[in-house]
């Protein structure tokens, strides 16, 4: 996952910032609360990577696209393992706690 230059990072002593204007004397602060109740690591992990570089098809039923190289579907495992859980915890209908899954699409070639 790559941060972008234009990307605001929020920082103690600046507030927002730009990634490309983050200097030395900055304190970062990674927020990894939502709401009342904290996110689990692996669901955070996942809602940063759909923010980073994932979109939503319209198609069908709407599924979650995030592009990963073939190295990284580990990574994705463990956010289906968090999505999964979570749901088992918090969710009685039945449909909604059908298991996430991690599925794998056509290459897309690299661009030049």
């Amino acid at each position: 996952m790559t941060l972008t230059a234009d990307h605001k990072v929020w920082t103690e002593n600046r507030g927002d910032v730009p990634a490309c204007e983050l200097a030395r004397e900055d304190v970062v602060r990674l927020i990894a609360r939502l709401g009342p109740r904290g996110l689990d690591e692996g669901i955070a992990f996942g809602v940063g990577l759909a923010a980073g570089g994932g979109c939503i098809t319209t198609s069908g039923s709407p599924t979650l696209v995030v592009s990963m190289g073939d190295d990284e579907t580990e990574v994705l495992a463990d956010v289906a393992r968090a999505i999964n859980g979570a749901k088992q915890e918090t969710l009685s209908d039945r449909r909604s706690r059908r298991p996430t899954a991690v599925t794998r699409r056509n290459r897309v070639p690299a661009r030049a």
